[in-house]
């Protein structure tokens, strides 16, 4: 029987190159967003990965946002760090309607407007079009980046002789957990983009 090689699907992909690589770093970074989140529980509780898993549940991700704002506030001081936490469950939840349509959406064209969209489920009007996907892919950066800073101010809190080999300054990761003077509502956003940080893969 001869080995077919297929390079195709049967029906034709409404998107180019520059679309569809878009899609896999928006799915790419949406897998990164979740896993901080669990390990930022992880590290907040002392748990087991394990432990961190069976707390923050299933696949649903409302519950999981509403956990990882939760233990963090509980159990890691700073009211700084509060607020980015809380703040990055609130867009966490915001986005879970992109997070179905582009991990689980079917693509066509819509007959219209001939612009690409996808949903979840055909028929739906929850859609996502490709034209947002640029802006989406930014504030998925943006929110990895929070929810980054948040895991590495659980370490420091919880380890405070570790040297953390960061992408982050250590006085930010401590003007969050509430040492010092409190961190201006843009000072993330700068570390997060100075040439370390933006030269990051």
């Amino acid at each position: 029987m001869p080995d077919f090689q297929y390079t195709n699907p049967p029906l034709i992909i409404p998107l180019d190159d520059v679309q569809l690589q878009l899609i896999g770093k928006c799915v790419v970074v949406w897998n990164e967003i979740e896993a901080f989140m669990l390990i930022a529980v992880m590290g907040a509780l002392q748990s087991s990965l394990d432990e961190a898993q069976r707390i923050m549940g299933g696949y649903n991700i409302a519950p999981k946002a509403d956990i990882f704002e939760s233990v963090i506030n509980h159990r890691v001081p700073g009211d700084a760090l509060h607020g980015v936490a809380s703040d990055c469950a609130k867009r966490v939840k915001g986005l879970s309607n992109f997070r179905n349509d582009i991990a689980h959406g079917f693509w066509t064209i819509e007959a219209e407007s001939g612009v690409q969209i996808a949903s979840k489920q055909m028929g739906m009007k929850s859609t996502l079009s490709a034209n947002e996907l640029p802006q989406k892919y930014r504030e998925l950066c943006k929110l990895s980046w929070y929810i980054f800073a948040v895991c590495l101010c659980v370490m420091r809190h919880f380890n405070p002789e570790m040297v953390i080999n960061s992408l982050l300054p250590s006085e930010l990761l401590d003007a969050l957990l509430g040492k010092g003077e409190p961190p201006s509502p843009d000072d993330l956003d700068k570390a997060a983009n100075t040439p370390k940080a933006a030269e990051h893969p």
